[in-house]
């Protein structure tokens, strides 16, 4: 018996001993792999410390914009491109680094980017002013210091097939790695949604580098999961927990950020549900000050033509198709039955055109016959990117010729197919890229005209030609589901087009919105069917007067809403509380000495 109690002693001893040392082990191992990391970054840091820039006691203010901040291309202005490579994303970023040099004269700006190397760095630096000036029409105050970034290729999706989200976030976590240890900043202002990098930043600064945000469009959101919920397979309940604990660790990222802004109500509120603070809201700058000086009347003596304008790049979610379907079916709708036969899927659009007089039907049918459609966007300079551009460009093309080259020719227009027919003519594989490369090429941009004169598409064309079209257009499109903003849409609208949005997103929250008087300033739509009876309303039953009344609200509202200006004040505003901390700390004054 004796023996007994002492055998259950000592394996109750030996199990409480082995207890305790599995737990010292899962405690004491990752305290010390996380006292050893930051340790590290802390080392980091100071390097990035010793390369400070500007004088002793002027503040350094970072931008970290890794991805296509200073790429050489056509000027198109603010065609709505890549949130990187001269799209909304480089407009907000140039805006800031204006605005805060500005506001803040004795700063040292710096922008982190991937597109120079360290030989490229000061001279692209010295040239940025002319950059902004020339890509946005934006006065840089004085050069900015570029920070070269040679892990940026690792930010690429392409990379990454399997877990996309974890392992891009843990890309960008190293590139901010790298930025820091290249240069520490004492104010750092993400403007490429990089959130997984904001710890690293103040680990590795020890809290000196105070971290600020501006997001364009959440890493992941509701909508996500929502939508894997909706498909009810095996993957997709997979994919609900990964989400799930993404979002976790997304919002413990997002925990580093002093101070979060977005760019609309849409993006605010998913971020609040994710992140469980409420961001500021800073709406984009949008260019409307140029585009407001087109005549709303249109070209003396020719007026705005029934044109219905699209001003997006070509890529899926902009769901051009729509557009299309919905173009075709305003027209079964007006130029008569014998179309149905030829397009069967238009017979159920219900017109209602026996309740109308002769001459109000009339009136639409030659709103009909003039109406046109016109593409205007751009392709993207990355060749995998290209491709997949080109191959929806020619998608597109082909639908617009199945959908709407039965309908009768456009009233005082004459197609120019030629090149058309030599793009559809190829296979969808690499022959068929190379043919619109060598038409893009040809004049650096594509304008041609399809399906017996209704259909143009504007690729890659210099901003005089878009604005061009925008002023002689009546009306304006727009068809993404759950745009975050929509700066196509504020442009289209400052150019004196009524326009008809998707009813989602930026555009339904914040752009296609009454005026404070109360006037509307456009429509929206969700179906094809709403579109199209959206298009028969603006070109068919509105007179010219109401339409340009209609316009002059809409302009007058996105001028106001969405100015540089209002950007400019918004922004610092946002960002002065760091920065003047970081010039009190300094010894220096706590205000702006300049005023925005």
């Amino acid at each position: 018996m004796i023996l007994i109690s002492i055998a259950i002693g000592t394996i109750a001893i030996l199990s409480a001993l082995s207890l305790t040392a599995a737990v010292l082990f899962f405690v004491l191992v990752p305290a010390c792999v996380i006292t050893s990391l930051r340790y590290l970054l802390r080392l980091i840091g100071k390097t990035g410390r010793r390369h400070r820039i500007g004088r002793p006691n002027d503040p350094v203010i970072g931008f970290f914009h890794p991805s296509r901040s200073l790429e050489s291309r056509p000027h198109v202005h603010a065609l709505p491109l890549p949130p990187h490579g001269g799209g909304g994303g480089e407009r907000v970023l140039w805006s800031a680094v204006a605005a805060i040099q500005r506001a803040y004269p004795t700063a040292a700006v710096c922008v982190y980017t991937g597109d120079v190397t360290a030989a490229e760095a000061d001279a692209a630096g010295r040239h940025a002013p002319e950059h902004a000036l020339d890509r946005f029409n934006i006065d840089l105050p004085r050069p900015v210091h570029l920070v070269p970034l040679v892990a940026r290729p690792l930010l690429s999706p392409h990379l990454w097939p399997v877990a996309t989200l974890v392992f891009q976030s843990l890309a960008g976590a190293f590139v901010g790695l790298e930025a820091i240890w290249r240069l520490q900043p004492d104010v750092m202002i993400d403007t490429s949604g990089h959130a997984f990098a904001y710890p690293i930043w103040s680990w590795a600064s020890g809290g000196a580098t105070w971290v600020a945000s501006y997001t364009h469009y959440p890493v992941v959101s509701s909508d996500m999961l929502e939508a894997q919920r909706a498909q009810k397979t095996l993957k997709s309940r997979l994919k609900i927990p990964y989400y799930r604990l993404f979002s976790q660790l997304y919002r413990l990222a997002g925990s580093y950020s002093g101070f979060s802004m977005v760019n609309s109500t849409w993006t605010s509120n998913h971020m609040a549900a994710i992140w469980r603070q409420k961001p500021t809201i800073v709406f984009p700058p949008c260019d409307t000050k140029t585009l407001s000086a087109l005549p709303l009347e249109g070209d003396p003596g020719a007026g705005r033509q029934p044109n219905i304008v699209y001003l997006a790049q070509f890529r899926p979610e902009k769901d051009h198709g729509l557009v299309l379907r919905a173009f075709a079916k305003y027209l079964q709708a007006w130029l008569g039955a014998e179309q149905k036969e030829a397009n069967p899927e238009l017979v159920d659009y219900e017109a209602h055109t026996g309740r109308m007089s002769a001459a109000s039907r009339t009136v639409r049918q030659r709103a009909a016959q003039a109406a046109g459609l016109v593409f205007i966007g751009s392709i993207r300079a990355a060749p995998l990117q290209r491709q997949q551009d080109i191959v929806l460009l020619r998608d597109l093309i082909s639908q617009a010729q199945n959908l709407l080259g039965h309908f009768p020719p456009r009233v005082g227009v004459a197609s120019s197919p030629e090149d058309t027919k030599a793009a559809l003519s190829a296979p969808v594989a690499g022959p068929m890229v190379d043919t619109l490369d060598a038409l893009l090429q040809r004049q650096g941009y594509w304008d041609h005209l399809l399906a017996n004169g209704r259909v143009r598409f504007l690729v890659n064309a210099p901003f005089d030609l878009v604005a061009r079209y925008l002023g002689q257009s009546q009306v304006g499109v727009h068809a993404m589901r759950q745009e975050h903003f929509g700066i196509g849409v504020v442009e289209t609208m400052a150019a004196g087009c009524v326009m008809v949005a998707h009813d989602s997103g930026g555009p339904q929250a914040d752009i296609v919105v009454p005026d404070a008087g109360g006037n509307i300033t456009g429509f929206l739509a969700r179906t094809h069917r709403d579109y199209a009876r959206a298009f028969s309303h603006v070109l068919g039953t509105l007179d010219g007067a109401t339409r340009r009344r209609i316009a002059g609200h809409a302009r007058a509202h996105v001028g106001a809403a969405f100015s540089q200006q209002r950007f400019d004040r918004a922004f610092v505003q946002a960002v002065a509380p760091a920065v003047d901390i970081t010039l009190a700390r300094m010894g220096q004054a706590s205000l702006a000495q300049a005023k925005i």
